[in-house]
This record gives structure tokens, sequence and C-alpha cells, in this order.
């Protein structure tokens, strides 16, 4: 008997599948009002030049509302002479402990039709033991704006001290004008709860780990 062999021909289709990379988290932003005087005044190191310029539409969160944001009380620890860096500035060093925190956001001038290039955003913080640094500058330093207006820096979640709300401390400082001081807060901390909703972050889960805000900051005149 003669032995046939069979083959069984499979032709597999092969497609290619294409996705859509998930879009990046974004945060509501801006600042919030504490009982403290604002402080403002002439600083040692200010930039060279401040530019401007037009936009032409509005980012997802002055969508719905642009107001000039609050002044806030400088406190007793800000240290001048802090490193600034003309791009991307990560304050977080090997080791740091405490939860990466990506702030990044757009200085406008009044009215959010125009932003502000070459400024600095300068922020100070404690760190996740709730101490200030304040013989160096762990936790401080900051970053220009670019042509857009905007800027990005890397750092860590703030705890609460002192029976004080989870805030970090910043300066934008440009040349013509005065140096500007205020506080950023945040929806999880009860002690914040007077504050608008509309002054506060919420920080959200970032690709990659830790967590990021989007913070805006508006001016006051043009």
């Amino acid at each position: 008997m003669k032995r046939v062999v069979f083959l069984l021909a499979v032709i597999a289709l092969a497609g290619c599948a294409t996705s859509t990379p998930r879009p990046e988290p974004i945060a509501t932003s801006v600042m919030v009002p504490e009982t403290e005087a604002p402080v403002i005044g002439t600083e040692p190191d200010t930039p060279a030049a401040t530019e401007v310029a037009a936009v032409s539409t509005l980012p997802p969160a002055f969508e719905d509302e642009c107001v000039v944001t609050p002044a806030d009380g400088e406190g007793p620890f800000y240290l001048a002479g802090a490193p600034i860096r003309d791009a991307f500035s990560s304050l977080v060093t090997s080791g740091m402990a405490g939860d990466r925190l990506n702030l990044s956001g757009v200085v406008y001038l009044e009215g959010c039709q125009t932003v502000l290039a070459g400024a600095v955003v300068e922020i100070w913080q404690v760190d996740a033991q709730g101490n200030y640094d304040l013989s160096g500058y762990t936790l401080r330093g900051g970053v220009r704006t670019d042509s857009n207006g905007a800027y990005a820096i890397e750092t860590i979640l703030p705890p609460s001290y002192g029976g004080r709300p989870q805030h970090i401390h910043y300066k934008v400082i440009a040349d013509g004008r005065p140096a500007f001081t205020s506080q950023i807060y945040f929806t999880g901390d009860t002690r914040a709860a007077g504050f608008p909703t509309s002054m506060l972050i919420n920080p959200v889960p970032a690709d990659g780990g830790g967590f990021a805000a989007i913070f805006n900051i508006v001016l006051a005149g043009q």
C-alpha cells in the first residue's frame, strides 16, 4: 500500500497594527494667596533681556478663565544665588527621598494673550523631611522661560511642616519688571481647603513614575 503524505499549508496574513500614543496627563494650574503680605523687590541677578511673543490660542487651563496670579509671602528661607539654567532644570539628585514632581507651565502677561520669554522662574522648598537647605542649594534653583514663555522644573512633592499646607515658593524675575513672589499649593492638602480651586495644583501620576502638574503664571501689566 502506497503511503501518501499530505502536506498541509497554512497561509497567515499578517497585518500591521498601529496604536496611538496615550496623551500626557494634564493638570490644572495656578496659585494661592496667603495672609502674609507679599514681598516684591529688586533682585540682584536680573536677566539681561525680556522678550514677549504673541500667542494665538490659550492652553486648556485658560480656556474658561484667565486671572492675574496673586502674590504671596517670600517667607524667611529664600537664598539668593541658586543655580539658574537656560533649559529644563532638575533639582533632584541621585538617591533623594520624595516623589518626583515635574512642574511645567507658561508665564503670561495679563490677559493671557502675550507670553513672557527669557524670564527666570525660580523655586525653593523643603525636602522630604520638611527641612530647607540653609547652607547650600538643595531643592533650590530655576530655569529661564523659552521663546514660548514655557518653563519646566523637576523637583519633589513637598510635605507639610509646622502646621502649614504643602507649598512650593517661587519667584519670576525679568528685566524691567519688579520680581514677582508667590507660592504654589496642593488640592490634596486639607490645610489648603479654604483656597479657591483655581489657585491650586493637583499633581497627577506621570508616565514613567512620579507626578506631573501644569502651573501657569499670569503677571499683572503688559
